[in-house]
């Protein structure tokens, strides 16, 4: 048997999960991050680019990135307009 309830309040926040990529909220034109692996710089150029979408509700207007493999197998990510 089931019973209809009302009125019971949705508990908050329902994803109490940290953002891993709330730092890139805080970039600028001309940061960089460096990674010690590519993955890690992958995850975050993609994280950026959703982010960049309108329809994101973090949506950051104009703020693009370029990712390069350096000499020293660091990964490094720049972040422009």
């Amino acid at each position: 048997m089931m019973k209809i309830e009302k009125n019971i309040p949705m508990p908050t926040p329902l994803n109490k999960k940290k953002d891993k990529y709330a730092w890139v909220d805080g970039v600028e034109n001309g940061d960089s991050v460096l990674f010690t692996n590519q993955t890690e710089a992958v995850a975050a150029v993609s994280a950026i680019l959703a982010r960049n979408k309108s329809n994101s509700r973090r949506h950051l207007p104009n703020i693009r990135c370029a990712r390069r493999t350096l000499s020293t197998v660091e990964h490094r990510v720049w972040f422009f307009k």
